[in-house]
């Protein structure tokens, strides 16, 4: 063989062993979910609805409108549609803030969502609409940031869930 036909076949076996690496991927078992995560597997229609407490719409002027908005926009930014019907899987946002007496200027404002569905209790030979997975998160940050805070958590929040439901939907 010649020079540039070694050459070739060098570069050729190269960037096939590179594709390969490259494609392979782990040679990994397929990871087992826990059911609640397995629970939201397909879902990408959603009914929704905002539960700030009281205690935070009185202190920081926010309302469940308000809050619902946020979080429609979120869920259609990933790829969900939001529906106004009672007829899909319901999600529910709820917000509740803490504040510390020696922090008067701290705020610690927690965003959960739960994910309501039906489901069949065999043990008591009935369906129900229960809560099949949650997911929360907590932020810290001052009086004057709660509103722009408060967002950035449900979006994370809501991410979090696209996440766990894009997973799912792999298995």
């Amino acid at each position: 063989m010649n020079a540039r036909t070694l050459s070739l076949l060098s570069a050729v076996s190269v960037c096939l062993v590179v594709a390969w690496c490259a494609f392979a991927g782990p040679m990994l078992p397929k990871r087992n979910l826990p059911d609640d995560h397995l629970s939201v597997s397909g879902l990408s229609q959603f009914t929704i609805e905002a539960f700030p407490t009281q205690q935070v719409m009185d202190r920081y002027a926010v309302s469940d409108e308000k809050l619902a908005s946020v979080f429609r926009e979120r869920l259609e930014q990933k790829g969900f549609r939001v529906h106004h019907d009672g007829n899909h899987p319901r999600l529910r946002l709820t917000v509740f803030d803490a504040q510390d007496t020696d922090q008067p200027d701290a705020v610690a404002l927690t965003a959960v969502i739960s994910v309501y569905q039906k489901v069949f209790m065999d043990r008591l030979d009935r369906q129900m609409t229960l809560p099949t997975i949650t997911f929360g998160m907590t932020s810290l940050t001052t009086k004057d940031n709660v509103a722009d805070t408060l967002k950035q958590l449900i979006w994370d929040t809501s991410d979090a869930l696209a996440g766990t439901v894009h997973t799912a939907s792999k298995q």
